[in-house]
């Protein structure tokens, strides 16, 4: 015994087989539309007014859950006073944080960021894009001078950072004593690579729960950065592994 929906759909074919053409241009109809094996987007599409007005079933398209998820915009407000370098500026920033970045990823990005500031330096699209770095600093000519990197990349990668740029800076953080056995001698060759170690006890206390604008006043003073947020003044002593902040 037939459904009501195979009884409508029948009755709906047999009109359409009966009217034949419309204005003179024949209806197409398909046989096949609840059998087709091709998605529900593309018979959507095909069948949709005439499933209107024959009142078909219509198809619905849901959004799948391994679609990428978009970045976080954050804004950054920096009050620079480099007292090392002479440099005094106040700076705002919108950058954006990939789905998989930690808060201690992006906090050291933000101290890289005042660390080396120059008006040419900016974000790079980073874990979005691997021929990037965190940060860098291009000529006018679009050569780039100076390549930041941070986190715990392999002797490979900086190799491959310093051959392309004047200049490779990394700031490093999270649990180094072997990345440090294992690199540091690696690349001891590469002299325009400069390797700096974050503290990671302030460095997690600087990346807890930051807002979505973020405002730091900092101070950089015989190689020590003094950060203040809405929480306080935190000291960040850096500990260079190879080089110099230049």
């Amino acid at each position: 015994m037939q459904s009501e929906r195979e009884q409508r759909f029948n009755t709906n074919r047999a009109v359409v087989a009966a009217a034949g053409c419309e204005g003179g241009r024949s209806i197409p109809f398909s046989s096949n539309l609840h059998r087709s094996p091709r998605s529900p987007r593309v018979l959507h599409t095909a069948h949709r007014a005439w499933a209107d007005r024959l009142d078909l079933p219509s198809f619905s398209v849901s959004r799948s859950p391994f679609m990428a998820q978009p970045s976080t915009t954050y804004k950054f407000e920096l009050n620079l006073t480099d007292l090392d370098r002479g440099v005094y500026e106040t700076v705002k920033q919108t950058i954006a944080r990939h789905p998989s970045e930690t808060e201690e990823r992006m906090a050291v990005r933000l101290l890289a960021y005042a660390l080396w500031y120059n008006e040419h330096l900016s974000f790079g699209r980073g874990l979005s894009d691997v021929d990037e770095p965190a940060l860098w600093e291009k000529s006018l000519d679009d050569r780039v001078l100076h390549w930041i990197e941070v986190g715990q990349p392999d002797a490979d990668r900086l190799t491959w950072c310093s051959r392309r740029t004047e200049r490779t800076s990394l700031l490093a953080y999270g649990s180094l004593r072997v990345w440090e056995g294992k690199v540091i001698p690696a690349i001891k060759n590469l002299k325009n690579v400069n390797i700096a170690a974050v503290p990671q006890e302030i460095l997690e206390v600087l990346a807890k729960d930051m807002p979505r604008v973020i405002k730091w006043d900092v101070m950089i003073s015989e190689g020590t950065v003094f950060v203040t947020d809405d929480r306080g003044q935190h000291e960040v002593q850096l500990q260079w592994l190879q080089g110099e902040r230049g």
